[in-house]
């Protein structure tokens, strides 16, 4: 799946030693599958219809927000809070229609979704009708959450519930389970007469060889997969990229790195959201570690179509920072906000100066230090930590700004909650915000 830019041994006699050879033939054999992965992909591809914006996910290789490609110029200042009831209201207006789900899996994975779901019940994204759960249990927590509680029909398997519900005209399923449990529900959807969108809660524990016949079993299907990957869909994760998609702070993106922020897939999406190219999965580097007391475990890098360099590096631990180069500058920084409280009455700020840094370039050259970005955040009136807005201090000229456009559905969510609303929002309209082929390049990343 991936080549190794260490080199090889040999012998005394000129060849390669046995374990070279060995090495040699394992790379035939991943190599060939990932062609076939990337063939699988390309046909999912063809086979789907282009929903949305220029760019879509299945099509460009990367999984851009569509918030930020509509938004794409910098806010020019900070508003009185009137733009936030207008956005707002947009977005309700755009939820035209209720979309019938089904969820499968109503214990622990299940209680950490439920006020997720019970968000996009309040938007009118979806009106979940149905549990299905192996013990025929459903979390109490759940039922209290969903709006039709106690009427919940619940049954034994997703299959079950596809074929009891049919009357309802399901068009959304999400599963809701550990990932080792969570392939083999997929295969069984696929294997009903459903037609509509599936979202993954969790990733997709799978060996590089499944992932070329789920593939194949997908485009033959009339169902359409995401995965629901919060991490790049949080809202200062949102504000980054808006700035980077601005053009006017770092250019032309040369090289993002995942400085250790996040492990594996998620600092894989989180990175290639940042670029505008796809990336082929036999691009992929192992790239030896020379120096593990720094606390990275491994490192894998990649360039797009566009010569955009991804560096995704593996952490023993801790939070570190994702950075964006490019022909004007370097903004680096956090993906998470600390937690800030709540404001009462959602009129309170919080004042952040060590979140962000930007470094710009004169004359081709870096200046000497990084600058800090000042961050005002307005913070929600719930027990959540989602804010209303965040708001840029004057950078270059600009204020950049990202809006929270659920409003106070919002007030009891996290930020990982957050971006998995996204997900669920844009599932229910029949659309996907991050799908099953691109969550399987970044797990090309962990290989």
């Amino acid at each position: 799946m991936a080549r190794s830019t260490d080199s090889t041994h040999s012998t005394a006699g000129g060849g390669r030693c046995r374990r070279c050879r060995l090495t040699s033939v394992l790379s035939c054999a991943l190599a060939a599958t990932t062609a076939a992965i990337l063939m699988a992909a390309a046909r999912v591809a063809m086979d789907r219809p282009v929903h949305g914006g220029a760019h879509d996910e299945r099509t460009s290789g990367h999984h851009v927000d569509a918030t930020r490609r509509q938004q794409a110029s910098p806010a020019a200042s900070d508003g009185d809070g009137d733009g936030d009831r207008r956005h707002v209201s947009r977005q309700r207006e755009a939820v035209s229609t209720t979309a019938v789900a089904g969820l499968v899996g109503g214990r622990t994975r299940a209680e950490w979704l439920a006020p997720v779901l019970a968000a996009a019940e309040a938007l009118g994204a979806i009106d979940v009708v149905a549990v299905a759960s192996h013990s025929r249990q459903v979390s109490p927590s759940v039922r209290k959450a969903l709006r039709r509680g106690e009427e919940l029909r619940v049954h034994e398997s997703a299959a079950k519930m596809i074929s009891a519900e049919k009357q309802a005209n399901l068009r959304l399923v999400i599963v809701s389970l550990r990932g080792k449990h969570n392939v083999g529900v997929l295969r069984e959807i696929l294997g009903t007469s459903y037609e509509g969108v599936v979202l993954m809660e969790t990733e997709l524990a799978i060996s590089p060889q499944e992932r070329v016949r789920l593939l194949e079993s997908v485009r033959a299907s009339k169902i359409d997969v995401g995965v629901e990957d919060a991490w790049a869909f949080q809202p200062l994760e949102l504000l980054k990229q808006k700035m980077v998609a601005s053009g006017k702070l770092v250019g032309r993106v040369t090289r993002v790195a995942n400085e250790g922020r996040a492990l594996c897939l998620h600092g894989s999406a989180m990175s290639r959201a940042y670029i505008g190219s796809p990336v082929d999965v036999s691009a992929i580097e192992h790239v030896k570690v020379r120096e593990p007391s720094a606390g990275i475990k491994k490192h894998r890098r990649a360039r797009s179509t566009d010569g955009v360099q991804i560096d995704v590096l593996h952490p023993k631990g801790g939070a570190r920072t994702v950075r964006v180069d490019g022909t004007q500058g370097s903004l680096s920084g956090n993906c998470l906000l600390p937690p800030l409280g709540a404001s009462g009455d959602g009129s309170g700020q919080a004042i952040l100066g060590n979140l962000l840094t930007y470094k710009s370039k004169v004359q081709g050259r870096a200046s000497n230090r990084p600058s800090p970005i000042q961050l005002t955040v307005h913070l929600s009136p719930g027990p959540g930590d989602v804010p209303r807005r965040i708001v840029t201090e004057e950078v270059r000229g600009t204020r950049y700004e990202w809006t929270n456009e659920f409003g106070d559905v919002t007030n009891a969510l996290d930020q990982k909650q957050y971006g998995a609303l996204k997900h669920v929002v844009r599932a229910a309209s029949g659309r996907v915000l991050y799908s099953l082929a691109q969550h399987m390049l970044d797990m090309s990343f962990c290989d």
